[in-house]
């Protein structure tokens, strides 16, 4: 019947064949580019949420403000060191390079306006740091060489950043989360014309305005983190916020010793050297909030995965088609797909599906580096991939924080829990005894109450490091209270080994100096306990046990130790005496 085919009417059905065809690539491919649209639109989300220039804006806050720039710019003036020189230009650079970088992505001219009020800032911070130098050389006071640099416009710069802010927020396509907002915000408060700014200026200018400004800001600090603590934060994010608490409360309480100073008399140089803070804390707290974003990313990241797996069915029938109605153009066709879209997303969805399943080392076997829509998907894993890591190094950071105690690193009582659960498990396939020592400090209270939670806070670093020099690696180590702290002493040959152990911690920590020339001395009491494999350990037991040998210890004179069999000895003896 074929041959009977003449070829016009021959050509005519290749024709209407290849029309047929025809249409169906467009209708197919029309159908694809609305898949692909979808996709961009998605990723035009995810990216709106997590821009560049919000992320950049954020890290301006901290590089301008609290711990960065403005406060170091302070500190110089206050403090006149070589260091914090080196550090204001350092920050000054740093800051720079922010404001570059924002200028390259800014997309209106609100944005390079307030851009260009906070260079106009950097400028004069940058006259103000040589003149800070030149006054250091003359031997000026901090207060004359504050009065001398006083013009700085730092509500024109919180202006600026405000506006910056509500630009970034109107463009994207969603709004920030609103805990995100609230560590910003507490951020600025404490940085950028907020509670630094007004502290640093009471110190040196001795003006009851900035007193008032300072309380007054403190205060809108409080309320921002009581409004972020009703949003029922997690575990992490409520140690970063007592950590930022902590500090404002050592601000609040040190406002208070600078105006009773500056009664006296004193230097604002002196005062300064009374009242220094340690402003770590704080600003690891401001680090612990930025992982909230986490959850959020993703989110959009698994609809991304999934708009991505369905275009990889979609064309992998498409193809098929092509081959049925053309094999001549298939080959040429299906090369094309292959190596411009298929690889790529297999490629693509490949590596997020080990990334998915916890492999961060994961890379694209084969970039192509398009300026189209697969070039943009190979660029989205490698942004997603680095949230990965990004959110894996804090959540564990936060399961570090949430197993160790703030003050002197050791273990806290959750980790106490969890690694002599292991311990015993150990001891019972070796057939080994592990030793438990409940150690209270002797006269911690009284030097506490004398000289302060300072010197209290460094004598229980002392005996922590103490500690960690006596035992060995396969010890625990625990702090469980203020001046409670619990040994578990994994196989010690003998008694004997315990016993010298607890003796000499209690010789060295004897040793141990509050501050110098004072007399006073702490001491440590100990209760031991020793349990062999033969018998069922709770660690609830093991440490009752333990604080009644402990109790006893105590009654005996302090600075001794006490072995729990002792005592149930001694009860016995005193049961049959009645």
């Amino acid at each position: 019947m074929l041959s009977n085919i003449k070829l016009r009417s021959l050509s005519i059905i290749i024709t209407f064949i290849l029309a047929i065809y025809a249409c169906f690539s467009v209708l197919q491919s029309k159908y694809h580019e609305k898949e692909l649209y979808d996709l961009e639109n998605e990723w035009d989300y995810y990216r709106g949420y997590q821009s560049e220039r919000v992320r950049l804006r954020a890290h301006l806050i901290g590089a301008l403000g609290y711990g960065g720039l403005i406060h170091v710019y302070h500190n110089y003036i206050i403090r006149k060191t070589d260091t914090l020189e080196r550090q204001s230009w350092k920050s000054y650079g740093y800051v720079k390079s922010i404001i570059e970088d924002l200028k390259r992505l800014s997309k209106s001219e609100g944005e390079r306006a307030s851009l260009e009020d906070i260079s106009i800032f950097l400028d004069d911070i940058s006259e103000n740091l040589l003149t800070i130098k030149n006054g250091i050389d003359n031997n000026l006071t901090s207060s004359a060489i504050e009065k001398t640099v006083d013009n700085l416009d730092f509500i024109r710069v919180d202006r600026a950043l405000i506006r910056l802010g509500e630009e970034l927020l109107n463009q994207s396509p969603e709004s920030i989360s609103k805990k995100f907002n609230l560590s910003v915000k507490m951020r600025s408060l404490i940085g950028i014309n907020g509670m630094i700014q007004s502290y640093k200026r009471y110190l040196l200018l001795e003006d009851e305005n900035e007193y008032t400004a300072t309380l007054n800001i403190i205060g809108e600090i409080k309320s921002t983190i009581r409004e972020y603590l009703e949003l029922d934060p997690e575990l992490g994010e409520r140690i970063a916020i007592e950590d930022i608490q902590y500090t404002i409360e050592k601000y609040e309480h040190n406002i208070d010793i600078i105006k009773e100073k500056t009664q006296k008399n004193l230097t604002a140089e002196e005062i300064d050297n009374i009242v220094i803070i340690d402003d770590s804390i704080a600003l690891r707290g401001f680090e612990l909030l930025e992982s909230e974003k986490i959850e959020q990313i993703e989110k959009r990241a698994t609809s991304v995965a999934n708009l991505i797996n369905y275009m990889e069915r979609e064309q992998s029938i498409f193809t098929i088609i092509h081959f049925i109605f053309l094999t001549s153009l298939i080959v040429l066709f299906n090369f094309i797909i292959k190596f411009y879209v298929i690889k790529p997303v297999q490629n693509v969805s490949h590596a997020l599906k080990r990334l998915s399943e916890g492999d961060l080392e994961v890379n694209i076997s084969k970039k192509l580096y398009k300026d189209n829509e697969i070039g943009q998907l190979e660029s989205a894993f490698e942004i997603f991939k680095q949230h990965e890591i990004e959110r894996s190094m804090a959540e564990e950071k936060l399961r570090q924080l949430a197993m160790t105690d703030n003050l002197t690193g050791l273990a806290n009582r959750v980790q106490l829990e969890r690694r002599y659960s292991e311990l015993v498990a150990i001891m019972k396939r070796k057939n080994e005894i592990i030793a438990t020592f409940m150690m209270d400090l002797d006269n911690f209270k009284t030097i506490n109450d004398t000289y302060g939670h300072a010197i209290g806070d460094k004598l229980l670093q002392s005996v922590s490091d103490i500690l960690i020099s006596e035992l060995r690696e396969t010890d625990i180590i625990a702090r469980i209270g203020g001046d409670e702290f619990v040994l578990v002493l994994y196989a010690p040959k003998t008694e004997s080994d315990v016993t010298l152990a607890a003796q000499r911690l209690i010789d060295k920590i004897m040793k141990i100096v509050p501050i110098h020339g004072s007399k006073n001395r702490i001491g440590a009491s100990i209760g031991i306990v020793i349990e062999s494999s033969n018998h069922s350990i709770s660690i609830d037991d093991v440490l009752l046990r333990a604080d009644k040998a402990l109790y006893k210890a105590k009654e005996l004179g302090k600075n001794k130790y006490v072995y729990h069999a002792d005592v149930i000895k001694l009860e016995e003896k005193v049961r049959k005496a009645n």
